[in-house]
């Protein structure tokens, strides 16, 4: 191939034609809350306060002839309503906000909904115990407070039952308000300032928390990315193998490939040809590798493969790449080293260090496979021994 059509080829995934990265990394907290420094203990701690103040709210009702004065039923109600706020503060004192409002998925599975369905019911239930309607429609205010973390940390069906289950208390309110004799424009008027209130909040901050984990998630993927080839970077190839390694319990595999004479084809024939040559294998190792593992550009010419296959799947996708089906450069066949080592569920399970710490040892390992295949004539790949618990590897 000619070389102005080699570049032109390669430019297609300079352009950003070719996606290689996977956005589907930035659907898992791990992966992005690990990247980010987000200081959630003030957001946690301030949500446990106010369910804490919507307690107090409650029992400074009972003091009022509006609210439950009076009435021993009702305050005994109000109170008892009033005090399941101190174990549901501490409950929520303890809940990762972080990883919910990425994820909308508490650790414990549903705490976050369950809590929502709480609030709303427990203001419900604690505005029937006041005995004038007007003093309830003015406490619906409170939905708009509930709606601030609706927005934030529950999925898109809780939210909408929220508005509706919000929008009819509200609206019973307003009419039980005009059923006592106050003119139906008061009534009406309180009725949609109360509504405004609590779903305007809900709708608003539901698009600003969205908006906001789009343009995060458009950041990271741009931090993650390599400009040129669009497969993972350094950076995000060692969050995305970190992450894999974490969860999975069967062997995984590391590979690190590199570019026979890459050096030669610069000096020769220009750094857009050479760039063009990374873009091209770039993308043949995405392709060889399909949806069994990640691809990323260590620097320069190499490029890492992180996989959850076993050492048989490992040599037949080392051969695959020997045996690769690249357009040669004007006549001249490309051709790639291959090293690669395989960390299998036993020697996971006995080692104690971090996946972190897997990880950078199955790259360093990876690395010396492939100056043994260097070493070999190049156009080859070495398999190195399975790592075992002391993170070496034996000879």
């Amino acid at each position: 191939m000619y070389l102005d059509e080699y570049q032109a080829v390669g430019a297609g995934n300079l352009r950003g034609d070719v996606r290689i990265a996977s956005s589907q990394a930035y659907d898992e907290p791990d992966h992005v809350l690990g990247q980010i420094e987000i200081s959630e203990r003030l957001p946690r701690y301030g949500i446990a306060g106010l369910t804490l103040a919507f307690g107090l709210m409650g029992l400074l009702s009972t003091l009022s002839p509006d609210g439950s004065a009076g009435s021993p039923l009702r305050i005994a109600a109000i109170v008892a309503i009033s005090a399941t706020t101190i174990p549901v503060a501490i409950v929520v004192a303890r809940v990762n906000l972080s990883s919910m409002w990425w994820s909308k998925k508490a650790a414990i599975r549903g705490i976050n909904t369950a809590f929502v369905v709480y609030a709303d019911v427990g203001v419900t239930a604690a505005l029937c115990t006041f005995q004038n309607p007007a003093m309830a429609l003015h406490g619906t205010a409170l939905f708009a407070v509930i709606g601030g973390y609706v927005a934030h940390f529950v999925r898109a069906r809780t939210a909408i039952y929220h508005g509706i289950f919000t929008t009819v208390v509200i609206i019973g309110c307003g009419i039980a308000t005009w059923a006592i004799g106050l003119s139906w424009s008061s009534a009406l008027y309180s009725t949609l300032i109360s509504l405004a209130a609590a779903n305007g909040i809900l709708g608003l901050l539901c698009i600003y928390s969205t908006e906001s984990q789009r343009a995060l998630r458009i950041q990271l993927e741009s931090a993650n990315t390599d400009p040129l080839t669009g497969v993972l970077n350094r950076r995000g190839f060692r969050y995305r193998a970190t992450s894999a390694v974490r969860r999975n319990s069967s062997t995984y595999a590391t590979a690190v490939v590199d570019i026979d004479n890459y050096k030669q084809i610069n000096d020769q024939y220009g750094h857009a040809t050479g760039d063009a040559v990374l873009a091209r294998v770039a993308a043949m190792l995405v392709d060889v590798v399909g949806t069994d593992g990640v691809v990323g550009r260590l620097g320069g010419d190499e490029f890492a493969i992180g996989a959850s296959i076993d050492r048989e799947a490992m040599i037949d996708l080392a051969e695959r790449i020997r045996d690769h089906d690249i357009e040669p450069l004007d006549g001249r066949r490309i051709t790639m080293s291959t090293g690669a080592v395989v960390h299998d569920e036993r020697a996971r399970t006995g080692s104690r260090r971090s996946a972190d710490a897997i990880v950078t040892e199955s790259i360093l390992a990876a690395d010396r496979a492939l100056f043994d295949a260097k070493k070999a004539g190049r156009n080859t790949f070495r398999i190195a021994s399975t790592l075992v618990s002391s993170g070496q590897c034996p000879s």
